[in-house]
């Protein structure tokens, strides 16, 4: 049963209520649901660390954090007879949230004359940057290819090398070539190894011809991470015979430029490949954009 003392009791609680004046500001209030399967990361100790001294590294990131990382490829080296030619390393770019388990930092190593004694040499590759958790590789930028070496002859001293990136561009042959045959490296991308060179007999006319030692394009990565993973050149060249420039250190490995013939330059070295896990986002990869000839690679971790 409703009284009227009961009701006279709220129309005079209500009264008080309107008579009320408040001039302060609203607050709106915000209510998040964290639904299964889409976490909403949180980084309890934010942080950053930057690597640019070649070697591996290992480094670990609070779980939940998400990482920025910013990864340049080392470039490759310069022939003997010239400050210049060596590929440059291509960069990447991603984020990811750490699970808290270690991670894996490698810092290429730039490629340099492969035999300084020699007035005919190329330039190594470039070694490849990387970032890995376990055995999963989250990013790695692609070394830049080695210059190739005069081989005695007038006109352009070195055939330059490739830059790094995906994919890797191909190693140059220099345009006083006189060979009909493909001397010159091509890069790789992330699906396959560069091609090496091809020797050109036929221009090796009373010199004596240097077969390259160097290994073919590198296979994809595994597990086993080097900060010197630049391809060597095929040889120090002689008068005659120009070396052929080192490929760049990749997720695969850039082609080796083979030597000249005929008093001609050798063939510079493919670019190696980068790589990002399709995991990460806000991904870009740019051909050549890492580190230049001769200089060695980084990596950048922000969180």
């Amino acid at each position: 049963m409703v009284t009227f003392k009961r009701v006279g009791l709220t129309l005079a609680l209500l009264t008080a209520l309107a008579s009320l004046s408040y001039s302060g500001a609203a607050t709106t209030y915000v209510f998040r649901q964290t639904l299964p399967g889409n976490p909403v990361p949180s980084c309890s100790e934010p942080g950053s660390k930057s690597f640019t001294t070649p070697g591996v590294y290992q480094v670990t990131v609070p779980a939940g954090c998400e990482i920025a990382a910013v990864l340049a490829g080392a470039g490759g080296g310069n022939p003997t007879d010239a400050d210049l030619g060596g590929g440059p390393g291509g960069s990447v770019s991603f984020n990811l949230v750490s699970s808290g388990s270690p991670l894996t930092v490698v810092v290429g190593t730039a490629g340099q004359i492969a035999y300084p004694s020699s007035e005919y040499s190329g330039g190594n590759g470039g070694g490849y940057s990387l970032v890995a958790s376990g055995n999963a590789i989250w990013g790695v930028a692609g070394g830049g290819g080695g210059a190739a070496g005069n081989g005695g002859g007038s006109g352009l001293a070195y055939s330059e090398g490739g830059s790094g990136g995906n994919p890797g561009m191909n190693g140059e042959i220099a345009p006083v070539d006189y060979g009909s045959c493909q001397d010159e490296g091509t890069g790789a991308t992330d699906l396959q190894a560069g091609t090496d060179g091809e020797l050109c007999p036929e221009v090796n006319t009373g010199v004596p011809t240097y077969i390259s030692v160097a290994p073919a394009g590198s296979a994809a990565l595994s597990s086993t991470f080097s900060d010197d993973s630049g391809g060597i050149a095929a040889s120090e060249g002689n008068n005659g015979n120009g070396g052929g420039g080192g490929g760049g250190g990749g997720y695969y490995g850039g082609g080796y430029g083979s030597d000249g013939g005929d008093y001609d330059e050798g063939g510079g070295g493919g670019g190696g490949s980068s790589y990002v896990t399709p995991e990460a986002t806000n991904v870009t990869e740019t051909t050549g954009g890492g580190s230049p000839t001769e200089t060695n690679g980084s990596v950048s971790l922000s969180w």
